[in-house]
């Protein structure tokens, strides 16, 4: 339990490093909006594929087949549901597109329409 203890600290400081660290790295990125956060999310999701393939033992489609509705809900707003234009969104059409797909996605799994 101890070294549990230990490597979840572990974890935590080093989370707490990247997430500090990153807008470092962000300021001297000379792409768009859109171009950032498709990094993002590839990043992302390579570091959860990797995460999922290790702690399930190779098994990664039976488990992201088990989260179930909830899991494809989570998964789908976390595409990128962005309008384009060039390389720029506007803060209020990414609001918009979000809540559309928002709106969408609970229509699909039973919760409220508004």
């Amino acid at each position: 339990m101890r070294q549990d203890a230990r490597r979840g600290r572990l974890y935590v400081t080093l989370a707490a490093i990247a997430w500090s660290t990153a807008g470092l790295f962000q300021r001297e990125l000379t792409v768009g909006l859109a171009t950032q956060l498709a990094g993002r999310a590839l990043f992302a999701m390579l570091g959860i594929g990797v995460f999922v393939a290790v702690t399930e033992r190779g098994r990664v489609l039976a488990s992201f087949r088990a989260s179930g509705r909830a899991g494809l809900a989570v998964a789908a707003l976390s595409l990128p549901f962005l309008p384009q234009r060039g390389n720029t969104v506007s803060l209020a059409e990414a609001l918009a597109a979000l809540q559309d797909a928002a709106r969408r996605i609970s229509e699909q799994i039973g919760g409220p329409a508004g």
